[in-house]
């Protein structure tokens, strides 16, 4: 009966060892064949939607649906900008930070200036 007991112990006890074990992670990594316009980013967020919000150094703004990438382009400017900072406004709005070019507003595809440095 001992044995048997022992048996026992020691099976729920590899048991709740390999269950511990068994959530693979997995990451997969984004590149220009995925659409991305550079690998090297400064931040991103997530918004209410789901989107995630991407902004890359050198590259622009760039918003990711889980499945395709598509890059906000800067209207008034034609070099890519390096947004280091994403936040997303309660007034539908989403707020960035350049490392060069300032502060801007972004909504309907359309950016407003808020502060140049």
């Amino acid at each position: 009966m001992k044995a048997l007991l022992r048996v026992l112990v020691l099976t729920v006890v590899c048991f709740i060892q390999f269950s511990g074990w068994s959530q693979l992670f997995t990451f997969k990594r984004f590149n220009h064949r995925d659409g991305l316009i550079t690998e090297s980013t400064l931040c991103s967020r997530q918004d209410r939607d789901g989107y995630l919000w991407i902004g890359t150094d050198g590259g622009g703004m760039m918003r990711f649906d889980g499945k395709r990438f598509l890059e906000i382009k800067h209207i008034k400017q034609q070099q890519p900008f390096h947004v280091s900072d994403i936040q997303h406004g309660d007034d539908g709005y989403t707020y960035l930070t350049t490392l060069y070019d300032g502060a801007f507003a972004y909504k309907n595809g359309k950016y407003k200036l808020i502060y140049k440095p």
